[in-house]
């Protein structure tokens, strides 16, 4: 059977509804980054390979030809191409790799809408961080974006720089993660870290900082080496339920509270795809975590945040 029809067949049995909604989030990155790059003309946004594969083919030719990230899939697709395993075999590998691939990336894809929604909202001029000009001055070929967590050595750059009515925001995408420490022994300590903070939790989506940030690590930071006090760090949630959800054993609307105490945002959002219940988005408020609630895919309900960085 031809791959595409197989991997089609799976999804039918197994992934129906979150195959629609996948590719409806996706879809919709793919417009919203059209209009972004139409609005500041931009050569290019690139998102990590896999979402940007996504994006450009489409989930089903993505999992019809799985890249390198999901090569148990890839494996199996062939093992059974040449009769090695069962389709009982191949339906066992393929239900648990298309299940991750779907989630992680519709949440991934929601986030960066989230973000670029929030740009086309706005009137700003846009900085590249690492050439320190306006993008508008640079050639046309290096008029781009990128919606990859940026880091180096002892360093979480931001994706880009923001000039907003004469006022200067800096951008991270899920920037604070892991750092290269550079030595063996420093990352023994950030691993204990981890171990004992629960730092590798869901970090903040989305933080912005006030004025010209070149990189958000700082050593005197505590408990983890991150800069606090951004001007505004967004959450951007794509299941109607994801506060009963649980990561590291923390149920996530303990991990967004934890994150507004931690990082001490000036504003902080919580943007949801779907409805979220009242009682949910009064308990996150009484903490000055704002809901902007089943958002789905309008960016006008998104003007409450842009208002912030107007004011």
């Amino acid at each position: 059977m031809e791959t595409s029809l197989l991997i089609n067949e799976i999804i039918n049995k197994y992934f129906k509804e979150d195959f629609y909604k996948a590719s409806l989030v996706a879809d919709n990155l793919k417009q919203i980054m059209e209009e972004a790059k139409e609005r500041y003309k931009l050569k290019e946004i690139y998102l990590t390979p896999v979402l940007g594969d996504i994006v450009k083919k489409g989930f089903l030719k993505h999992f019809s030809s799985p890249p390198k990230t999901s090569k148990a899939l890839g494996n199996a697709l062939w093992k059974f191409s040449n009769g090695k395993i069962s389709k009982e075999e191949l339906y066992k590998t393929a239900k648990h790799s298309i299940s991750g691939s779907l989630s992680t990336n519709t949440r991934n894809a929601y986030q960066c809408w989230v973000l670029l929604a929030l740009l086309n909202l706005i009137e700003c001029k846009l900085i590249d961080w690492c050439y320190k000009k306006y993008l508008n001055e640079l050639p046309e070929k290096s008029r781009n974006i990128s919606l990859k967590s940026k880091r180096g050595n002892k360093a979480i750059f931001p994706n880009f720089i923001m000039e907003v009515s004469g006022k200067f925001f800096s951008v991270f995408y899920e920037g604070p993660g892991a750092v290269g420490w550079g030595r063996k022994e420093y990352e023994k300590i950030f691993t204990l870290l981890i171990k004992e903070y629960g730092y590798n939790s869901p970090r903040p989506d989305i933080m912005i900082y006030s004025g010209k940030v070149d990189n958000i690590y700082d050593v005197n930071e505590k408990p983890f080496p991150i800069r606090k006090n951004p001007f505004m760090s967004i959450e951007c949630k794509e299941k109607a339920d994801w506060y009963k959800n649980k990561k590291k054993g923390k149920k996530e609307i303990d991990i967004v509270k934890e994150y507004k105490e931690i990082y001490s945002p000036k504003n902080y959002f919580v943007v949801s795809l779907e409805e979220t219940p009242e009682d949910i988005c009064k308990e996150l408020e009484t903490l000055d975590i704002i809901c902007i609630n089943n958002v789905g895919f309008d960016k006008n309900k998104l003007i409450k945040i842009a208002s912030q960085l107007l004011a």
